[in-house]
């Protein structure tokens, strides 16, 4: 560490350190760092974090973490030590830009937790960029609330697949491969009938879109998460059928199919 001396009196150079908030993104949060030089980065312990979340996915190991982010993207992964305003002892950190990139390679290791980070981060960029060129003025604060509830939705709606995954394995013996085969679909058109009273194909066909969430409003995406949460419990905690399940979940929200 450099000192400075003033005569009898010497001083130390206080090290540089990165200042710490919390980020919101995608309905996570984290610690988000500024660094000296006034760009964004990440810790490597709050990536590892992020995606442990996910608990069938692909998830680093705590002490390898680093090692194993190299492999993945080679010469890309540049860490660098930084301590923060937090802790004096120094941690491995990585800008925006590589922790989007790694979002996206684990994505397609099947993290869900990095594959909805990374498809957020699309379709915020899409639309700002679209919103730029048409001079349409949209606060960054309405961005942030439908990517939230966007993400969040799609998070759900995976653990509702798992818990019907879990629900099949539990109940082989007595569920038909057509059952197995088709339980997903059927669930998701309950969940779309409840809220909209229409299935996938008439949604598509009425919005003329191919994939619904992304042409659903904040509210709607409000809903269709409340109804498969609420069907996740029902099935985890009280063993219910699946399309039961999401039925009951309807029932006791008392949801009105929105009309659009």
């Amino acid at each position: 560490m450099k000192t400075f001396s003033f005569g009898k009196c010497t001083m130390k150079k206080k090290p540089l350190k990165a200042v710490v908030a919390i980020v919101r993104y995608a309905g996570l949060e984290f610690e988000g760092l500024r660094l000296t030089d006034s760009t964004y980065a990440i810790g490597i312990p709050q990536v590892v974090d992020l995606l442990e979340r996910d608990i069938n996915g692909f998830r680093p190991h705590k002490n390898y973490a680093s090692q194993e982010f190299k492999r993945i993207l080679g010469k890309r992964f540049r860490p660098h030590k930084i301590a923060t305003e937090l802790d004096n002892a120094r941690i491995n950190v990585i800008g925006i830009e590589t922790f989007g990139l790694l979002m996206i390679q684990l994505a397609i290791k099947g993290n869900q937790v990095a594959q909805a980070i990374a498809e957020a981060s699309v379709t915020t960029t899409l639309e700002m960029a679209y919103d730029l060129a048409f001079q349409n003025e949209q606060k960054l604060e309405e961005y942030q609330a439908r990517q939230e509830a966007r993400v969040q939705g799609k998070l759900t709606r995976r653990t509702l697949t798992d818990a019907i995954q879990d629900y099949i394995k539990t109940n082989a013996d007595n569920l038909s491969d057509n059952y197995e085969r088709f339980i997903y679909t059927n669930a998701s058109d309950r969940v779309n009938k409840i809220v909209f009273g229409r299935n996938a194909k008439k949604l598509r066909e009425s919005w003329k879109c191919t994939e619904l969430r992304d042409a659903m409003t904040f509210e709607e995406l409000s809903y269709i998460d409340s109804v498969e949460r609420l069907a996740v419990r029902l099935i985890d905690e009280l063993g219910y059928e699946p399309l039961s399940a999401v039925k009951e979940a309807g029932n006791r929200l008392l949801i009105k199919p929105i009309e659009r």
